[in-house]
């Protein structure tokens, strides 16, 4: 389709740049779902899930209580399962809480540290680089104006 492969063409783009693409997706095909690196699954607002693509249905599955069934769409259940559809509204709850304490939600904290300590790291290497450089406006010299006294600031 014209959305596969429009899809394709962005996941390729981003990846010989470098830089990252989020998509909104409603109900993608199983074939459009295989092309995701992340997955991020909000149910009203909050995490269902959050990690590799390849790992969300161990995530629901071995963690949660709830395996794709055959012959099924995988993005198609996950959403399923984020809206309540098939488990009910509380057992969709249930998903929301125990988000934080799974095996994902650890790996994203991991993930979320190593960030961190990279925009630290580049942080600290451009203000100690700015320190070391002189002033544009003074060219390293003293500013040539002196306060007199008895003058106005």
């Amino acid at each position: 389709s014209g959305a596969h492969q429009l899809m394709k063409l962005v996941r390729d783009l981003a990846a010989s740049a470098r830089v990252a693409v989020a998509f909104t997706i409603h109900q993608p095909s199983s074939r459009d779902f295989e092309l995701f690196d992340k997955l991020l699954v909000l149910s009203e607002g909050r995490t269902v899930y959050y990690g590799d693509r390849s790992k969300a249905l161990l995530h629901f599955e071995r963690h949660m209580g709830y395996p794709c069934p055959p012959y099924t769409n995988p993005a198609e259940h996950i959403l399923d399962l984020a809206t309540g559809m098939d488990i009910g509204d509380a057992k969709r709850r249930t998903l929301v809480d125990k988000f934080p304490e799974s095996k994902a939600a650890e790996e994203l904290q991991q993930e979320l540290q190593v960030i961190s300590a990279r925009i630290s790291a580049s942080v600290a290497t451009s203000v100690k680089s700015s320190q070391m450089k002189p002033s544009k406006k003074s060219n390293g010299r003293a500013s040539p104006r002196t306060h007199v006294q008895g003058e106005k600031d």
